[in-house]
């Protein structure tokens, strides 16, 4: 925080990486903290669904291997 009603961030652009310091107000501060959470739960949302379906494409892989016969006792030994 800077004072009671603003805060100093280091703010860097994802599109051209460039950095800028800049002093915003708790009101601007807290839109900021709302866009970020939103942002975060879109990325988490899509991370699971990306490793739901890595899941589902490995779990056919190895039901297809052990329909095929592909697969014996020793292949899981330490």
């Amino acid at each position: 925080m800077v004072d009671e009603a603003s805060w100093w961030i280091l703010a860097r652009c994802g599109d051209c990486e460039a950095w800028e310091e800049i002093i915003v107000s708790n009101e601007q501060a807290a839109l900021l903290d709302q866009e970020l959470d939103r942002q975060m739960t879109t990325m988490t949302q899509a991370a699971d669904r990306l490793d739901a379906e890595r899941m589902a494409a490995q779990s056919r892989a190895f039901v297809q291997a052990l329909k095929a016969n592909a697969i014996v006792a020793t292949d899981f030994e330490a």
